[in-house]
């Protein structure tokens, strides 16, 4: 896949793994930088209904970012989500 002068990867949608490929690095590397193992890629890679947070984890781990955008008839914006709560560490006693 080609990237454009801007930076942008062709205005053609792209499955994640397409991405990968186009920052050559396999699925363990991407594991790796996720903290996750590589049957954890491979599931996210071919999964079909995906959390926006677990792209947005997968992105970041090729070195990106992720931008979401809605569309109306006239009008497009980027949205921004709510982040997360962190996850509090739980002590056991």
């Amino acid at each position: 896949m080609m990237l454009s002068q801007s930076g942008d990867a062709a205005s053609k949608a792209m499955h994640l793994g397409d991405l990968r490929n186009l920052m050559n690095l396999s699925q363990n590397e991407v594991a790796s930088r996720m903290g996750n193992q590589q049957a954890a890629v491979s599931r996210l890679e071919r999964h079909v209904d995906t959390y926006v947070s677990s792209i947005q984890k997968y992105v970041n781990a090729l070195g990106g970012s992720v931008v979401l955008m809605v569309k109306f008839e006239g009008f497009e914006a980027p949205i921004t989500l709510a982040e997360a709560p962190k996850r509090r560490a739980t002590t056991v006693g």
